[in-house]
C-alpha cells in the first residue's frame, strides 16, 4: 500500500522529544543518587583518562591512534571548558539521543506515514538499552545518535527515482565521517552508499551523478583525513583512523572465537594493556618488532589464514554471530544493563527490550519490500551493522545504531498488521503472523551464559556495590562469586585465574574498607597469586603498604621487591621500593632503585631530592 503521509507535524515531535529527555535526565539522577553516575573502567575509564590528557594540553599525542579517537577529543573540548566532571557529557548525550528519538517521527512520517512515526520515536524514547548507554561516559551513545542522524541526511537527499541531492549526500557524508571516527566499522557501508548515489536515475546525466557521488565522498573525508594526516605526522605511519581492525578481525575470526567477545588467551581484556599484547604477541609470531600498522595487517593475515583454512568451522561461526546479534540479551561488554538497573529502577520499569523491537522490525522490512528502493539508506545503515558483526564479533552496544531504525520498520509492522487485521487482509495476515512467532521465538532463544560468566558477572555487581559505598553488599557478592568460582574445574578454563584473582583484590579492597584489616591483607596474598601479571603487582603494591604499617619492613621490601619483578617500568614501584630498602638499612640498593626510577622519569623533583638525602645519608622521607 502506499505510504500514509501527512503534513509536518513539529509537535508530535516535540513531545516525543521531551518525553525521551525527561526519561534520560531521570536515569542520570538516579544512576549518581545510587553512587555509581561516575563509575568507570574498561572503555569508559581509557576513552575519560585521554579526554583527560587532551583537556591538559595534549592534543597530538605520540603514535597512531590504537583506539577510536573522536570520543576523546570531545571529551576534551567539554572538560576543558566545564572540568572532568560526568554530568557534562552525559547530558550532552542526553540531548542528543532524545533528538534522534524526536527527528524519527518526521522520519517515519515521511517514510511510511504519521501514526510509524510517533510509534517509532516513542518507541526509542523508552527503549531501555538506549536510556542505558545513552548515561554512560564512552562512545556508545554518540554511535548512535550520528549514525541516525547521517542515515536521516542521506534519507533526506534521496527522492524516490530521481536523483539524490549533493547538499544532502554531502551532509550525510560529513555525518558518516565523524561516525566512522567513533566507530570505524560503519565504513562497510561507505562504498554501498557511493553506488547508490552513483546509480543511474531518470534524467540524470553522467555528469550529475558524478557530482552527486563526489558530494558524499568529500563530506566523507573532510573529517577523517585531519586524522589520517596527525597519524602520519606523529605515528610516522599511514594510517586512516586506528590501528584496532586487525585485532579485532582476529579476536572475532579464530580458532576458538564465538558470536561473543572471547579475547585470545595471550590478551588482557583491557584497553590498557589489550593492544600492546597484541603487538608483542605478533612480534613474537614474526620473530621481529612490529609497527602499529604492521601489527594491525598481521593480525587481518591472521583471521583471513584462520577462515580459509577452516570453511565448516567459519560457517558455523558465521551463524553463532547472527544469533548473537539478534538475541534478546543484552550482551555487556565495560557494564552490563541488567546490573544497572538494580541500581536505577527505571530500567525495571516499563521500557522496551530487543524483543519488542527487532522481530517488528525485521518483519517490516519484509512488509516494504516494494518500497526497499526508496528506502535503500536504512537498510543499506542496517546492513552495515549486521555485516560489521559477522565480519568481528558483536556485544549489546554494536547492534545498538541499527535500534533506530528497527524502530521505523518495527513501527511500520505494527500499524500495517492492525490495518491489516481491520480490513481483514488475510493474507497478509496469513504469512506475517507466523513469521512474527517464529522470529520471536530466534531472538528469545537462551543466550549460552555459562557459569563462569554467572560468577564474573556476581563480582561485578560487587564492585559496583563497592563504589556506591554499599560494603556488606559487595563483600556478600565478591563471597558469592568467589564460592561460584571455586566450584569450578580448571581444566579448558584459562580465564578462571584471571577471574579469581580479581575476585580476591576486590574483596580485599573492600574489607580494608570496613577495617578488615587482617582479612585484607589474607586476600591481597590471593590475589598475589593471579596468573596475570597488573593483578599481581596492583596487589603486592597494596600489600607492601599495609604491611610495611604494621611494622613488617623486610616483608614490605620484599612485597614491593617482587611488584618491581612485575612491572620494571613503573615508577611508583621503584621509589616505594627505595624507600622500604632505605627502612630497612639498604642505603645503597635504596638509590640504586630511584636512580632507576629517575631513568623513568628524568624530572621528577621529589626523586631527586630523595636521591640526594639518601646520598648524604639522610632518610629519604
Amino acid at each position: 500500500p502506499p505510504a500514509r503521509r501527512t503534513a509536518h507535524g513539529p509537535a508530535s515531535a516535540g513531545v516525543v522529544f521531551a518525553i525521551a529527555l525527561a526519561v534520560r535526565l531521570l536515569y542520570l539522577v538516579q544512576i549518581h543518587a545510587a553512587g555509581i553516575g561516575s563509575y568507570l573502567r574498561l572503555d569508559p575509564l581509557y576513552y575519560h583518562q585521554w579526554g583527560q590528557r587532551i583537556a591538559a594540553g595534549d592534543w597530538l599525542g605520540t603514535s597512531v591512534f590504537e583506539m577510536s579517537p573522536l570520543y576523546a577529543y570531545i571529551l576534551g573540548v567539554l572538560y576543558t571548558i566545564f572540568g572532568d566532571g560526568t554530568w557534562t557529557p552525559q547530558i550532552l548525550q542526553c540531548v542528543l539521543a532524545a533528538i534522534v528519538c524526536g527527528l524519527l517521527a518526521p522520519v517515519g512520517r515521511r517514510t511510511f506515514g504519521k501514526a510509524e512515526g510517533v510509534v517509532a520515536g516513542a518507541a526509542f524514547a523508552i527503549y531501555g538499552p538506549a536510556i542505558f548507554y545513552d548515561g554512560q561516559v564512552m562512545k556508545t551513545s554518540l554511535e548512535i545518535s550520528f549514525t541516525s542522524l547521517m542515515t536521516f541526511a542521506l534519507f533526506a537527499a534521496s527522492r524516490g527515482r530521481d536523483a539524490p541531492r549533493p547538499r544532502w549526500l554531502f551532509a550525510g557524508g560529513v555525518l558518516l565521517g565523524l561516525t566512522a571516527l567513533m566507530r570505524e566499522n560503519i565504513l562497510v557501508a561507505a562504498p554501498i552508499f557511493f553506488v547508490w548515489a552513483l546509480w543511474p536515475r531518470r534524467g540524470r546525466t553522467w555528469g550529475k551523478a558524478l557530482v552527486a557521488a563526489a558530494a558524499l565522498t568529500a563530506g566523507t573525508l573532510l573529517p577523517i583525513l585531519p586524522f589520517t594526516v596527525r597519524n602520519a605526522v606523529v605515528g610516522h605511519e599511514l594510517v586512516l583512523i586506528s590501528s584496532l581492525g586487525g585485532e579485532n578481525f582476529y579476536t572475532g575470526n579464530n580458532e576458538i572465537a564465538s558470536g561473543r567477545y572471547t579475547p585470545p588467551p595471550f590478551v588482557r581484556p583491557d584497553p590498557e594493556y589489550e593492544h600492546l599484547d597484541f603487538r608483542r604477541e605478533a612480534a613474537r609470531r614474526a620473530g621481529h618488532p612490529l609497527t602499529r600498522r604492521e601489527a594491525n595487517d598481521f593480525w587481518f593475515r591472521e583471521g583471513l589464514k584462520f577462515i580459509t583454512g577452516h570453511p565448516v568451522r567459519y560457517a558455523a561461526l558465521l551463524w553463532d554471530k547472527l544469533a548473537v546479534f539478534f538475541n534478546d540479551f543484552e550482551r555487556p561488554d565495560n557494564y552490563s544493563y541488567y546490573n544497572f538497573a538494580r541500581f536505577a529502577s527505571l530500567l525495571r520499569g516499563p521500557v522496551l527490550h530487543f524483543v519488542w523491537i527487532a522481530p517488528l522490525g525485521l518483519l517490516g522490512i519484509a512488509l516494504s519490500r516494494r518500497r526497499w528502493g526508496s528506502l535503500a539508506p536504512l537498510l543499506i545503515t542496517l546492513a552495515a551493522f549486521l555485516a560489521s558483526a559477522l565480519i568481528f564479533f558483536t556485544q549489546s552496544r554494536y547492534r545498538m545504531p541499527a535500534v533506530p531504525l528497527l524502530c521505523l520498520f518495527g513501527a511500520h509492522a505494527a500499524v500495517e498488521l492492525v490495518s491489516s487485521a481491520r480490513a481483514m487482509r488475510w493474507t497478509t495476515l496469513a504469512w506475517s503472523i507466523p513469521a512474527l512467532v517464529v522470529l520471536t521465538l530466534f531472538v528469545r532463544v537462551d543466550p549460552g551464559n555459562t557459569p563462569l560468566f554467572d560468577a564474573q558477572n556476581e563480582a561485578l555487581v560487587a564492585e559496583m556495590y563497592l563504589e556506591a559505598g554499599r560494603l556488606d553488599e559487595a563483600v556478600a557478592s565478591y563471597r558469592r562469586s568467589l564460592d561460584d568460582l571455586d566450584a569450578l574445574p580448571m581444566a579448558g578454563m584459562p580465564a578462571l585465574g584471571r577471574v579469581k584473582a580479581n575476585a580476591h583484590l576486590g574483596l580485599a579492597r573492600t574489607l580494608l574498607r570496613k577495617g578488615d584489616r587482617a582479612e585484607g591483607i589474607a586476600e591481597l596474598r590471593q590475589a598475589a597469586r593471579s596468573p596475570r601479571p597488573e593483578v599481581r603487582f596492583n596487589s603486592l603494591m597494596l600489600l607492601g603498604v599495609l604491611i610495611g604499617q604494621d611494622g613488617d619492613l623486610g616483608g614490605a621490601a620484599e612485597a614491593f621487591h617482587r611488584a618491581v619483578g612485575e612491572n620494571p617500568d613503573s615508577f611508583e614501584a621503584r621509589m616505594m621500593y627505595a624507600q622500604a630498602l632505605d627502612r630497612t638499612g639498604r642505603r645503597s640498593e635504596a638509590i640504586s632503585q630511584v636512580d632507576e626510577a629517575l631513568r623513568i622519569r628524568p624530572q621528577d623533583a621529589e626523586a631527586h631530592r630523595i636521591r640526594d638525602a639518601l646520598t648524604r645519608g639522610g632518610a629519604s622521607r
